[in-house]
């Protein structure tokens, strides 16, 4: 599961020289969220040393975002669970996003004990991000994850009888200190967002989103479900979405442009004042 790199964030090669390069990608990454009311979750490379992950997370809540996002990765990585664990301590105020991903094995009855533990933590501040693995059954099986999370998080005792998963009056103690327990689905399709998720995460293209909403405007009136129940994020600040979620890679490595990137937006706007060049086309 890789977080998905915007295209006006993607980094551009030097056409002539460094500081071209650096003029040319500020250009790129200076944009105006589309949406006042917008959130802004920074998803942290677990790759980096601990201490670049940190220090990032701590200049993020400074900067004033809202939350940030760790996640499952296909390489060589710091375990997602543990590193919100340590996270919880350290960051104070921002929601912490944990995505973890269904083809790593994990029964969902550990996923519901970590997230448990974490949210306990973090005072009640975890996210819980389901996302599916490969294969046919993919979408039943993490159906029947979010079933079962769902189950042990709201019950003193859970039984359970699926395809995938039995579960016979499975406890959960402690439970999470939020109480409902908000879920993320991390891609996957419409249908599993209005039946299980309160929170869906787009991996779609920017050219893609205003299907996947309607996708999910039709799944929830055939389910009876409220649509504005469902917060809807996406790496792209476009119209319809409540949250961008924008990976840390995006920021580049130089600790100065970080700083600007994180507080231009965050404000939600690039100033001339701010020494941006201001929202350019590409």
């Amino acid at each position: 599961m890789v977080a998905v790199v915007p295209e006006f964030l993607l980094l551009q090669p030097a056409a002539t020289t460094s500081a071209t390069a650096n003029q040319n990608a500020e250009r790129r990454i200076a944009v105006r969220i589309a949406s006042p009311a917008v959130r802004t979750t920074l998803w942290l490379d677990t790759g980096r040393p601990w201490a670049e992950i940190l220090d990032l997370g701590r200049r993020a809540e400074a900067a004033g975002w809202d939350a940030v996002r760790v996640g499952d990765l296909p390489w060589p990585a710091l375990e997602c669970w543990s590193t919100a664990g340590a996270l919880a301590g350290r960051v104070g105020r921002l929601q912490l996003q944990a995505v973890v991903d269904d083809a790593r094995g994990r029964h969902p009855a550990v996923v519901a004990k970590l997230a448990s533990t974490v949210d306990r933590l973090s005072g009640g501040r975890l996210l819980l991000g389901l996302a599916p693995g490969a294969g046919p059954d993919a979408q039943a099986r993490l159906a029947e994850v979010f079933q079962v999370v769902k189950g042990l998080v709201s019950q003193p005792r859970f039984s359970y009888h699926g395809t995938f998963f039995q579960l016979r009056s499975a406890p959960l103690d402690p439970r999470p200190h939020q109480h409902p327990f908000p879920l993320l689905l991390h891609g996957g399709n419409s249908d599993l967002a209005a039946r299980h998720a309160d929170h869906w995460s787009l991996d779609r293209g920017a050219g893609e989103v205003a299907a996947a909403l309607a996708q999910l405007d039709a799944a929830c009136a055939d389910v009876g479900r409220d649509r504005a129940e469902v917060t809807v994020s996406a790496p792209y600040p476009t119209t319809g979405v409540d949250e961008w979620v924008v990976p840390a890679s995006a920021l580049g490595r130089d600790r100065a442009r970080q700083d600007r990137t994180l507080a231009a937006i965050a404000a939600e706007a690039v100033s001339p004042a701010s020494g941006w060049p201001g929202p350019q086309s590409s």
